[in-house]
């Protein structure tokens, strides 16, 4: 007899083994979480969040064993529970915040990397570009629908957030469970630390394959798209610079329309056209940062050329988003999609964190060089990636 409960738990109603459909429910959920790390903000000094943020490199690693117990539904509802006990915290206990800024790391990318190995693992190589297309086009899709329809998100009712949360447990519930054998299992031998230690580090096994290290340039840089843009420009402007949360929702509706074409086109059509389009538009975009921020502040001029920048950094920073998760997703995702999710965020972290340091304490404008030189080499390193699956594996 079939359990009643079987459903919440991700039954066998074919309806919900589709990965598409699945897809498109995890990225309604994430956006319904990440709402509740936009009210979870609060300013701290620089250095302050740099040594606080230094903490997720002990969460990425901690993850990957948690994930490895629970597997990926149960991990992301977990990390919405951190999330909402912060937000609880923040809510009636606001002067010990920064307590819950300590333990939200943890949860954040408990959250990134359940998610990611969540979506290879229930892809294949012929629907793993669309997966994470569709995923990112509804979280992006849904947060322009939110700051063009809000003019402040601390003006919602503090039990909009409780239904936010309510609506991702129940849409990470609905999500079909993924296949075990295609789950990668990274246990502790023993019960001395040492044994801890290695299992800890196993994920970072997988920098030795040279597949992989292509695409290190392209991971790092998309740990810094998130400092620079829209953060770096706008804090070398000043209200010329009309920002609002409408332009907001303007570049989340474009980001939504890349994710799900370079998504369609991953699984259809040859991988290397996709980064020539990439790479002209980034190519485009970086230069217009170099010329931004060279530009005389607060002038029409550089207002110009800061949209301009952000029209073709959004297109290319998010192009490479979904292009770099299923390029990974196609090669790892039948061994070690868990362990390929770890180490991306390890990386991404590790750039933000190096970048973070030369923005605030060296200057901006080197953060725009940098940026250029780390884009070019992303483009190099998954064009050689392209190139020895050609040779090696025929994936495109």
């Amino acid at each position: 007899m079939e359990k009643i409960n079987e459903p919440l738990l991700g039954g066998s109603d074919p309806k919900r083994q589709h990965p598409f459909f699945n897809s498109a429910m995890l990225g309604a959920a994430m956006f319904f979480i990440l709402l509740l790390n936009v009210y979870n903000e609060y300013f701290i000094t620089t250095i302050q969040a740099f040594f606080i943020n230094f903490l997720s490199f002990v969460a990425i690693l901690i993850s990957s064993l948690v994930i490895t117990k629970l597997r990926e539904k149960i991990s992301i509802l977990i990390s919405i529970l951190i999330l909402f006990f912060v937000f609880i915290i923040n809510l009636n206990i606001y002067s010990i915040s920064v307590i819950s800024y300590i333990i939200q790391p943890f949860a954040n990318n408990l959250l990134w990397i359940a998610a990611g190995t969540y979506i290879m693992t229930i892809s294949d190589k012929c629907n793993i570009g669309q997966n994470f297309g569709l995923f990112f086009f509804v979280t992006s899709f849904l947060n322009g629908i939110f700051s063009v329809s809000t003019a402040n998100v601390y003006s919602i009712s503090q039990l909009f957030y409780i239904l936010f949360m309510v609506i991702a447990v129940v849409l990470i519930l609905l999500l079909k469970n993924p296949c075990c054998e295609q789950n990668e299992n990274i246990t502790v031998a023993g019960s001395d630390s040492l044994s801890f230690l290695n299992a800890i580090a196993y994920p970072m096994g997988i920098l030795a394959d040279k597949k992989f290290l292509y695409l290190v340039p392209a991971i790092s840089l998309l740990g810094i798209v998130s400092l620079l843009f829209p953060v770096g420009l706008l804090s070398t402007t000043v209200s010329p610079f009309a920002y609002t949360l409408n332009v907001n929702g303007a570049f989340c509706f474009l980001g939504a329309v890349v994710s799900i074409l370079i998504g369609f086109l991953f699984d259809r059509f040859e991988k290397k056209y996709i980064l020539y389009v990439l790479t002209t538009v980034g190519v485009i975009g970086a230069a217009l940062n170099i010329g931004f921020s060279n530009t005389t502040c607060c002038t029409q001029g550089q207002v110009n050329l800061a949209y301009a920048s952000l029209i073709f950094n959004t297109i290319a920073h998010i192009g490479l988003k979904v292009l770099v998760f299923s390029l990974l997703g196609s090669i790892y995702l039948d061994c070690r999609s868990l362990s390929a999710n770890v180490c991306f965020q390890l990386l991404s972290t590790a750039a933000m964190l190096i970048v973070y340091l030369i923005f605030y304490y060296v200057s901006f404008v080197a953060c725009f060089y940098i940026y250029f030189l780390i884009f070019i080499l992303a483009c190099v390193g998954i064009f050689k990636f392209l190139s020895t699956n050609d040779d090696q594996e025929q994936i495109v």
